[in-house]
């Protein structure tokens, strides 16, 4: 049974929005798109899977007078979910020691 090897690729592209018009400005959102994506063939039929996120980064805001500039966009759930995983990861790391010093402590 012969397989034939299936295609991988990164995907990595910023994308830009079409503008929007409000109160005088002109915004222009900006996002970059990133993942994975492949597909295979063999006698048993194709396949095609992807892992793909979308993040928004910033938005450009052009003034009537022609003023242009750039608000960041941050990601406070990342955030949280980040700060989450670092405290879980230092309760582990301290379990783990308070763990192994009452292993080798010597019995009376």
């Amino acid at each position: 049974m012969e397989q034939e090897k299936g295609r991988k690729g990164r995907i990595d592209r910023i994308l830009v929005g079409d503008p929007i018009a409000a109160g005088g400005r002109t915004l222009r959102p900006i996002a970059r798109a990133g993942g994975w994506a492949g597909h295979g063939e063999g006698e048993q039929g194709r396949g095609f899977g992807a892992l793909f996120r979308v993040q928004p980064l910033e938005v450009r805001v052009s003034d009537p007078g022609g003023e242009e500039y750039t608000v960041s966009i941050s990601d406070p759930t990342r955030d949280a979910m980040r700060r989450m995983a670092l405290a879980a990861l230092f309760v582990a790391a301290v379990s783990a020691l308070f763990l192994l010093m009452g292993l080798f402590r010597p019995r009376t």
